[in-house]
């Protein structure tokens, strides 16, 4: 039974109630057997940055039921403490669970929906530690879309020992990235600011990389004990090679040389369909606020219109909106149509993050899987 009391008192009297209330609940049900009290050993205490737990307030604070300013600082305080013990709230044991219905009772009269924010916090927190670790100064840097024929150690020092010493460096063939690790966080800095064209190559991009360089799956190129000398092997090298070797090793180069200049036609044709793209919806957007600037002016015409005027207006008017509509339609600029423009455009910069169903590709694909079958089945027949 759930019994709500709003009384007016002081701040410190209110949220001291409550304290009160939620430990003499806590006792109780321990000796109930029913919720029985979590050891404090369970749980991994959170250790939050002055940053965090502001911008957890403010998420708190739009969940309270108590809107004075006063009262709900205090009481934010309070579910903030809650919410600190409950840095496990992920986990499936008993014990987590038994804490995510205390904490539920504690909440409750507090929070809009206690339910709805115990479930969102692990992602809130999951988020918030991501924005910190981006903030926090690094002193790594990734490099993507590398030529494959630049992979190597005189490569990577030439283009990128300008901003300092390397430290460590680890790259990887298939992904085609490189991880530089330089002595301080200023180079690396320095590095992703740079207006350098590395490797003379417009699609090398540089980023700075806040994980750990260790856990990065591709071969050393220069290690923390190599950093001081400059060593003459590079990936595609052998140490002593045979004749044989030596002609697979040309070959092999010669593909990769053939498959960096197919990416890269690739890559600017992309560029410029972009760019085109881009342009015509820009220029969509403008002709588009030509025509309702006339259907506003069209709308004031209409309602201007007087009950005696009506019969003799309206013809007019109408006639008007039916060219407007008609060319609306012909520059391809109704809502329908602007609307699938820009759900390409946000798929075309955020790749992957927005699904567009393609009616035709999902009928082509069903019809081979449908083929596919048939084949295997007559293939179980033969057998």
């Amino acid at each position: 039974m759930i019994l709500e009391i709003r009384i007016k008192r002081p701040q410190s009297q209110i949220i001291f109630n409550l304290n009160q209330i939620v430990l003499n609940f806590s006792s109780s049900a321990s000796n109930n057997n029913r919720y029985p009290r979590t050891p404090r050993a369970f749980f991994s205490m959170l250790t939050f940055t002055s940053e965090t737990c502001r911008k957890l307030k403010d998420w708190i604070l739009k969940e309270l039921i108590e809107k004075d300013p006063d009262i709900a600082a205090e009481l934010t305080d309070f579910v903030l403490e809650i919410v600190k013990d409950l840095s496990s709230i992920n986990d499936k044991t008993d014990g987590s669970h038994e804490a995510q219905e205390l904490a539920k009772l504690q909440l409750k009269g507090i929070i809009k929906n206690p339910q709805k924010l115990l479930s969102q916090l692990p992602l809130k927190l999951g988020l918030l530690e991501t924005q910190e670790k981006n903030l926090s100064p690094t002193s790594s840097v990734k490099v993507l879309n590398i030529p494959i024929r630049n992979l190597s150690t005189d490569q990577i020092r030439a283009q990128f020992q300008l901003f300092g010493s390397i430290k460590t460096c680890k790259a990887s063939v298939q992904k085609r990235q490189a991880i530089i690790q330089y002595h301080n966080e200023s180079c690396a800095i320095r590095c992703t600011k740079s207006t350098t064209v590395f490797f003379n190559n417009r699609f090398v991009k540089v980023e700075l990389f806040h994980g750990n360089i260790e856990e990065f799956d591709g071969i050393t190129l220069i290690a923390s004990h190599q950093s001081a000398k400059k060593p003459d092997t590079t990936i595609s090298k052998q140490v002593s090679p045979s004749p044989e070797e030596n002609n697979l090793n040309k070959r092999i180069e010669q593909v990769q040389n053939v498959q960096q200049t197919i990416f890269e036609n690739i890559q600017k044709s992309n560029e410029t369909f972009k760019t085109d793209f881009s342009e015509l919806l820009n220029s969509k957007e403008k002709l588009l606020h030509a025509h309702q600037s006339l259907l506003k002016e069209l709308l004031r015409k209409t309602t201007e219109i007087s009950s005696d005027e009506e019969n003799t207006s309206l013809g007019p008017l109408l006639l008007e909106f039916k060219q407007l509509q008609k060319s609306m339609d012909e520059l391809s600029i109704t809502p329908k149509e602007m609307t699938e423009i820009k759900i390409r455009k946000l798929n075309m910069d955020h790749p992957n993050e927005l699904e567009v169903k393609d009616a035709r590709a999902a009928a082509s694909k069903k019809k081979r899987a449908k083929k596919a079958a048939l084949v295997r089945k007559k293939m179980r027949r033969k057998r």
